[in-house]
């Protein structure tokens, strides 16, 4: 352990925030009152070696710097177990393994909620007895000195004591020792035949079997975090009883999360790190093969039972309990079309001549400020005829934060998108509400991991979908398409997870003009690009006029028929004459031959535009 003398070892050890202690091989009984000697000073250290002279091992108090103690003779166990830890716990800090006899070998973390010693005791398959030790408060650990066993020093890897500071070592509660413990005799168990002795370290249930009752059974859990009692030891468990019941791991974390949110304990930084490790109480409760099921499905009675209907926020485009994407251009009318949609809910009225469900409906917007709404929606309520007072007793909520953090979904040190306070307070709204539909302008403002990072997407849009299902409703997130996507006609910006993980995709784009056609800027195309559970490519033409978009009147189901059908008749009739004439055309609009461009010039076929005979190509 570096080339430091003794004394110099401690005074590192100490200044890295450590509590050193004077040893005799693995005891520390020179010092009286050792389980307390937190405070020694750099004078009191430096007499150690004067007055404790056979003392030349050193040793740290694990209090605050608790200890996985992997007493196992079993090499590749040991090895195993080690990486099972560096797994639960080097995203948390750095792991330093200090290693005396191999290859049993011990790890050091850090707390400032000291718990009593937790020890698991096995027997390995040829009879061996070995142990599971996490050390903290009233224990000691060498961290330096000769073995008195294999009369070699003790030595580190992944760094030594003295220069790694305490507080960058992984931060660790009882309740995740616990966790680890169990984990790591299951897979001794499991992969190495070891079998665990029936009695465990009377510390591990203080309570007795009674107390181990109370923490397994529901009520019991959730009030001591609620009231605080049990903040810290019952997280872990309850993680474990819903990951077991089926829940999944986003609906389990958000779930605690509200819990422990509302729980009478002090909302310091010891409740912000439990806060913070919900996640991983609920990876770990996953992790257990023993304690998790599979949810499938009850299908016993579906012979016996209708068909349930599909449900729909709006029929045929938005379904309920799903999220939705409503891309578009800068100043192409996004925000008014979602706002007539919130309207329309609230009001029972049509939107684009379809009729919503009749519910409340919040809308998050994070571009205009109360204004500007304001503005608009006094538009929309002339259009429909009603009052602002109408609005509210429906039951629109609006909800502006212009200029505002507005993330509900944000990375973690892992990369993974976890919900923020805000997506919280937005689902505690949505429980209480149970909106018909949730409008979220925009992406870019509420989003807040790679929009190219597909993983990271599809646990956002997961979190959405959450938040639908707890409305019962639907969730509309509103963004921009990149340049790409405007080129390209997608309406999309980023990963083509966007597009695959939500059940409908809306776009809203200024129709196409042929080059000699003059564009009509209160003219809009709404374009349903994906619907999972309706038709597909359906169009909306829309006229902007007085504050809303209106359809566009057109021709009948009939008449559209009949003219798609000359169409169709126009374009085959003079492909034909083109491949009979030998001149080839191509399916690519980059290609000089296009063919709807070749067929529109054709003397036969000027009586349809390109555009019409590139619709007819698609159909």
């Amino acid at each position: 352990m570096g080339d430091a003398g003794v004394t110099e070892l401690r005074l590192q050890l100490r200044a890295a925030g450590y509590s050193p202690l004077p040893l005799n091989g693995k005891a520390p009984s020179s010092v009286k009152g050792w389980q307390a000697k937190f405070d020694a000073t750099h004078d009191e250290i430096r007499l150690w070696e004067r007055l404790y002279p056979y003392d030349t091992n050193t040793g740290v108090l694990t209090k605050f710097t608790p200890a996985l103690d992997i007493d196992i003779l079993n090499p590749e166990a040991a090895e195993e177990i080690e990486a099972l830890a560096r797994e639960r716990f080097e995203e948390h800090g750095n792991v330093l393994v200090r290693v005396g006899k191999a290859p049993k070998r011990a790890i050091l973390l850090r707390t400032d909620e000291p718990f009593k010693k937790i020890m698991r005791e096995l027997i390995a398959p040829n009879g061996t007895t070995g142990k599971l030790e996490i050390l903290c408060d009233g224990q000691q650990l060498v961290v330096a000195g000769i073995h008195p066993e294999t009369k070699r020093p003790y030595y580190w890897h992944g760094g030594e004591p003295e220069k790694t500071a305490r507080e960058d070592l992984p931060y660790v509660r009882e309740t995740d020792m616990r966790a680890f413990a169990d984990d790591a005799v299951a897979l001794l168990v499991r992969e190495h035949g070891y079998r665990e002795v029936a009695s465990r370290n009377e510390n591990k249930n203080e309570g007795g079997n009674g107390d181990k009752q109370k923490r397994n059974n529901w009520d019991e859990l959730i009030d001591g975090i609620l009231s605080g009692a049990k903040l810290h030891d019952a997280i872990t468990p309850l993680a474990a009883k819903l990951v077991a019941a089926g829940m999944m791991n986003g609906a389990a974390i958000n779930l605690l999360r509200a819990i422990v949110g509302a729980s009478a304990a002090p909302h310091d930084r010891r409740w912000q790190r439990r806060y913070d490790e919900i996640p991983r109480a609920v990876a770990s409760a996953e992790a257990k093969p023993a304690e998790t099921k599979l949810p499938f499905v009850d299908m016993a009675q579906w012979d016996s039972e209708e068909v349930p209907t599909r449900q729909w926020s709006v029929l045929d485009r938005l379904p309920l309990r799903q999220p939705a994407l409503f891309s578009g251009e800068g100043a192409t009318g996004k925000t008014i079309l979602e706002l007539q949609l919130c309207a329309a809910h609230v009001l029972g009225r049509d939107w684009l001549d379809t009729m919503p469900e009749l519910g409340p409906a919040i809308y998050l917007g994070c571009e205009d400020e109360a204004d500007e709404l304001h503005r608009r929606l006094a538009d929309i309520a002339k259009h429909y005829g009603v009052a602002f007072a109408d609005l509210i007793n429906g039951g629109l909520y609006l909800i502006c934060l212009a200029g505002k953090d507005a993330l509900l979904g944000t990375p973690d040190r892992s990369g993974r998108i976890i919900a923020t306070p805000l997506f919280k307070q937005l689902m505690e709204a949505a429980t209480r509400i149970k909106p018909k539909h949730i409008g979220i302008d925009t992406s870019a403002d509420v989003y807040g991991g790679s929009e190219i990072d597909r993983g990271q997407v599809r646990q956002f849009i997961g979190l959405l979908r959450q938040l639908a299902i707890v409305a019962d409703g639907s969730v509309v997130l509103i963004g921009h398409p990149s340049l790409q996507g405007i080129s390209s006609g997608s309406g999309l910006s980023g990963s083509t997870g966007w597009h695959n993980s939500v059940r409908a995709r809306m776009y809203l784009r200024s129709p196409q003009c042929e080059k000699d056609e003059q564009p009509d800027s209160d003219l809009r195309e709404l374009q349903f690009l994906k619907n999972n559970y309706g038709r597909l490519a359906e169009r909306v033409v829309l006229r902007y006029r007085n504050g809303v978009f209106v359809p566009e009147p057109g021709m009948s189901i009939v008449e559209r028929a009949a003219r798609e059908r000359a169409i169709d008749d126009a374009f085959l009739a003079v492909l034909g004459k083109l491949i009979a004439s030998s001149r080839p055309v191509s399916p690519s609009p980059n290609a000089s031959n296009y063919a709807p461009t070749v067929i529109a010039g054709h003397p036969d076929g000027k009586a349809h535009s390109r555009k019409d005979y590139q619709a007819a190509m698609e159909r």
